[in-house]
């Protein structure tokens, strides 16, 4: 599943309910439906799919990211704006201990 030159706006567009926290005009690289072709730019769609379901491997992926990839999502995202009382040092940790929980969970199908 490919879609080449799009903003995360333009996929977004006309699909009720949908809204993008942050910047809506991101490049998107690639729609990927295949964890092991997931690059950097690209949105990874997580489906149950005909073999095997898409959301075992969300763990994978989250698993992938550096600390400085974690760092730079929160301060992306501005998020100590919003919430005066947090630092992006505790958001890192907190991301981190969710994404070890989730990560030894069991998927069921």
């Amino acid at each position: 599943m490919t879609a080449r030159g799009f903003t995360l706006a333009d996929l977004l567009a006309g699909i009720d309910g949908a809204r993008v926290r942050g910047d809506a005009g991101v490049a998107v690289a690639e729609v990927r439906d295949d964890s092991r072709q997931v690059a950097r730019g690209d949105l990874f769609i997580a489906v149950p799919g005909t073999v095997v379901d898409g959301r075992k491997f969300l763990a994978d992926l989250l698993n992938k990211l550096s600390d400085q990839q974690i760092r730079d999502l929160f301060e992306v995202s501005q998020v100590t704006r919003r919430d005066k009382t947090s630092t992006i040092d505790g958001w890192v940790n907190a991301f981190k201990q969710k994404r070890d929980e989730v990560s030894n969970r069991v998927c069921t199908s």
